[in-house]
């Protein structure tokens, strides 16, 4: 009895290199979700952004207002303490404080907004 011939089937084609039957259609299918999936992406980056720009203000308004109120806070402690007849070093501390807050806050803004 000879032996038949095989006939190669889809394992046996697939075991010898050949290419996947990946069609023009399937290729334009893939680009297409790639390109809706870098999209996505990019959106969603957008709107972190967005959102890190927001909390980065509100922080921003935060700080600013604790500071006042701490401002407040020590010179109404010092004018409780003291009344009208502040200490000059109570005076000088508390000038160079506000002077270096101001400057501070300055620069800082300019380096921000720049």
């Amino acid at each position: 009895m000879a032996e038949e011939p095989k006939t190669p089937g889809a394992a046996r084609i697939a075991s010898e290199g050949a290419e996947p039957l990946v069609t023009e259609g399937m290729k334009a299918r893939r680009r297409d979700l790639e390109k809706k999936r870098r999209v996505v992406a990019s959106l969603r980056q957008v709107a972190e952004e967005e959102a890190s720009e927001r909390w980065q203000r509100g922080r921003a308004w935060i700080f600013w207002f604790v500071g006042v109120l701490v401002a407040l806070g020590v010179y109404a402690k010092i004018q409780s303490i003291y009344g009208d007849r502040w200490p000059m070093l109570a005076v000088w501390i508390f000038l160079t404080v506000m002077l270096g807050v101001v400057v501070t806050w300055l620069v800082w803004y300019l380096d921000y907004s720049g």
